[in-house]
């Protein structure tokens, strides 16, 4: 009896360390789930697509990232934006997970400003419908 009660105890411990493992991953690197709070849609080299995907971290608001499969971007498919600090960027790194999804982490989540010299000649305008960026022949849209 004394047997089964100490297996409850390791086994409600064991669950309880495992569930603050995965809160503390989802803080630390937030997981990308997919979102539909804007309609995304972008033109590469004046040829419109509607293949985008919208992603949002799962800890982490007024954030969000777009992976243009057909940007023609020579150096990025992905992009990012965060209405709370009107930017928009090129993330700095995005991960995937051996159970397939994609993440971030935190500390590297705000990535080169597109207004940066850096990332070269682009344009943002931000109002209160969305987003709009453009630069190297890529054009994207973000619209309630």
């Amino acid at each position: 009896m004394c047997n089964a009660k100490a297996l409850k105890n390791v086994l409600i411990a064991g669950l309880v360390l495992v569930s603050l493992g995965g809160l503390g991953f989802a803080y630390l690197a937030p997981p990308l789930i997919r979102s539909a709070t804007y309609a995304v849609g972008y033109t590469s080299n004046n040829v419109s697509h509607d293949d985008a995907a919208l992603f949002k971290p799962m800890t982490m608001s007024g954030l969000y990232y777009v992976h243009l499969p057909a940007s023609g971007c020579k150096w990025c498919s992905w992009f990012g934006v965060d209405f709370r600090r009107h930017a928009a960027f090129v993330p700095v790194a995005l991960y995937s997970s051996s159970l397939g999804f994609s993440y971030i982490h935190r500390d590297q989540a705000n990535g080169v400003n597109l207004l940066s010299h850096k990332a070269g000649d682009w344009t943002v305008e931000f109002s209160d419908a969305g987003v709009v960026f453009s630069g190297e022949g890529l054009v994207v849209r973000f619209q309630k």
